[in-house]
């Protein structure tokens, strides 16, 4: 390999923040590449910059409406077969994330490969050689997940694991449409990934001002289209792009989103896995009890919610069970108090989605004090 780490930067209208995520980086990465996916603010003459103070070859593609249609459809109702509430903007939206992903991973030409994004910002930067020591003394070992704080304006909103440096590999592609994680080559019993819970760790200010970062339910928005898509071939979606696309959708579409959890065919129990402190959960059930109950409780199915909230704490989530003792605590269920107050505790110690958001333990404590 050309270089021993490269940095996968995705932007779009990043030029105010992007110094934020990459000024720590010096002398620990080596090459930039980046997909530039329509800036109008200059960014690519910034990251052309910064990479000549840094010390990074850069390398960028550019893709847009015009060098690549297929990749983008515009935010407007047309683009949908179903009526979605919620404002439009008529620009230019990504359709397809991992393909776009990809194009930067094609770029790289690293041992190693660091995935960051405009409004990161790397926490502990001198953490990241150790774990490239690591991995270079464990060839089994193909990605890195490490800690990844979400902040909602000054205040962080939760933590969760996230897949950040992987082995430059021909399979450790983006893949469906969207572009969170590559985690999905994870061995079924966790052999080929590592876990850094230590010093390794990120932050994701969700601030960038640029133009068109953020449209109104973008994510639901890409995978409803591509849900779409398969209906119109006769396809079904697989099972984890139906659970994202659930997710996204149950605060906007509840009744799609339960439509399309009803679809999916689960795999033997024999699923993947994901150590959570001590305990093994199966993550996409619990993921998928924890979406039902949320959908229920948007339509006001208060004993369906919980239903779904207790079968998703049966396979280990936290967060499931404290949403339940907040409907127990609508229902006036027999010792609400102590459940809820319990389920607050619980969720101190895990990470998101296992543990519950920050706004969902303030809320929860906030019923308890208006009890009290």
């Amino acid at each position: 390999m050309k270089h021993r780490l490269s940095c996968h930067l995705m932007v779009k209208n990043g030029a105010t923040v992007v110094e934020r995520a990459l000024r720590s980086l010096g002398g620990i990465v080596s090459e930039l590449c980046a997909i530039d996916t329509g800036s109008t603010d200059g960014t690519v003459d910034v990251l052309r910059d910064l990479s000549s103070r840094l010390g990074f070859e850069f390398k960028v593609v550019t893709i847009s409406p015009k060098t690549h249609p297929d990749l983008f459809f515009p935010d407007m109702p047309e683009s949908f077969r179903r009526s979605l509430p919620g404002r439009f903007t008529g620009a230019p939206l990504l359709a397809d994330w991992a393909t776009a992903r990809n194009l930067g991973c094609d770029l790289c030409q690293g041992e190693y490969v660091l995935k960051l994004d405009a409004d990161d910002e790397p926490l502990n930067p001198e953490d990241i050689r150790p774990s490239l020591d690591y991995l270079d003394k464990r060839p089994d070992i193909e990605i890195v997940m490490c800690p990844h704080e979400i902040m909602r304006g000054p205040d962080l909103e939760y933590v969760s694991m996230y897949s950040r440096i992987w082995r430059n590999l021909p399979h450790i592609r983006f893949k469906e449409v969207m572009h969170e994680n590559v985690d999905w080559c994870r061995q079924r019993d966790g052999s080929n990934w590592l876990m850094a819970q230590g010093g390794l760790r990120f932050r994701d200010w969700r601030d960038s001002p640029g133009d068109g970062i953020r449209p109104p339910h973008r994510n639901f928005k890409v995978l409803l289209r591509e849900h779409e898509r398969l209906e119109g071939v006769n396809q079904a979606g697989t099972m984890h792009h139906n659970l994202y696309l659930a997710d996204e959708g149950c605060e906007i579409l509840p009744e799609l989103s339960l439509q399309v959890l009803d679809g999916i065919k689960w795999p033997p129990l024999q699923s993947p896995t994901f150590r959570s402190g001590e305990e093994i959960v199966e993550v996409d059930r619990a993921w998928a009890f924890t979406v039902r109950g949320r959908c229920h409780e948007l339509l006001g199915n208060d004993v369906q919610a919980l239903e779904a909230f207790s079968e998703a704490a049966a396979y280990g989530s936290r967060r499931a069970a404290l949403l339940g003792a907040v409907v127990k605590s609508r229902l006036n269920l027999v010792g609400w108090q102590t459940s809820l107050a319990r389920e607050i505790e619980r969720c101190q110690s895990k990470l998101y989605p296992f543990g519950a958001s920050n706004i969902e333990v303030s809320f929860a404590r906030h019923i308890l004090d208006q009890e009290s």
